[in-house]
């Protein structure tokens, strides 16, 4: 079905006979060629010449999506998790049909010309008129779009001199790097920092016991960091998702090969994974 809506988009982009209704001055027109270059298979908005949804809804098919002339998607971060989550629901739109930098200039071109054609209603606000958003800084800890495999970060808290501190699980997630005397040392990886669904290591090595995972995302896409026994076993630490930053866990590992990957749903069919190799 995603082959099929893929090929569709590919046909109407090269069959169209309108051009883009955006300026090539306009900060829009990188998000408009990629919306119909992307989307016109699916989705109708007339100033990127596309016309993939259903003129009719009683002959519509499966993959014919939102006609974004009259329905109107703001602010822009609600644009954004639908591009990375597959829409809302997730049954027919791809995941991530484009990532970084490109996802959020299509939607911020989405964001900023849907829903022009739609007729006035008495009590509601025209969609050019409704605020169009911003989207969390690079730079942020925490991400404005909401993921519904995001872990909140654990409470990292200190013992006074008279309270013994209390014992920690080795799979426990921590926000701040653990101490690594005594143990086999620290083991770093990142995102991709462009937005593709990659890490910059495809494999890491570690010497057995207890072993500090940092993890870094400078990507605008979320991300997380998990490590599971062989490629199919039980988790044996984790990340929360995020973006911006950087977050830490400490394991106790034994000798072995163990898998590490992104858990956001698609990411990790994506070739977001790797292995890691205890000795």
């Amino acid at each position: 079905m995603l082959i099929a809506a893929i090929a569709l988009a590919g046909i109407a982009a090269g069959c169209g006979t309108e051009k883009i209704d955006v300026a090539q001055t306009n900060p829009n027109y990188t998000g408009a060629q990629l919306f119909s270059q992307r989307c016109s298979g699916c989705h109708t908005l007339s100033f990127a010449a596309t016309h993939g949804s259903a003129a009719n809804p009683r002959s519509a098919e499966v993959v014919n999506g939102p006609n974004f002339d009259v329905r109107c998607e703001r602010p822009v971060d609600r644009v954004l998790y639908a591009i990375k989550n597959g829409g809302f629901s997730g049954a027919i739109m791809p995941q991530n049909i484009v990532v970084g930098q490109q996802a959020v200039d299509v939607a911020r071109f989405v964001a900023t010309y849907a829903g022009r054609q739609a007729k006035a209603a008495p009590g509601v606000t025209q969609c050019d008129q409704q605020p169009i958003g911003a989207l969390t800084p690079p730079t942020a800890t925490t991400p404005t779009i909401p993921s519904s495999k995001t872990t909140p970060s654990s409470t990292t808290t200190t013992a006074t001199a008279t309270t013994p501190a209390a014992t920690t699980p080795t799979t426990q997630t921590s926000t701040t790097p653990a101490a690594s005397a005594g143990g086999a040392g620290t083991i770093t990886q990142a995102a991709d920092p462009t937005g593709q669904l990659k890490f910059t290591k495809s494999s890491l090595t570690a010497n057995a016991g207890k072993v500090t995972v940092d993890f870094t995302n400078k990507s605008p896409v979320p991300h997380d960091m998990v490590i599971q026994q062989g490629t199919n076993g039980s988790v044996v630490g984790k990340t929360p998702v995020f973006s911006g930053g950087s977050k830490s866990f400490t394991v106790k590992l034994k000798p072995g090969t163990y898998t590490f990957y992104c858990s956001v749903p698609g990411h990790r069919q994506a070739g977001m994974q790797g292995t890691l190799t205890v000795k």
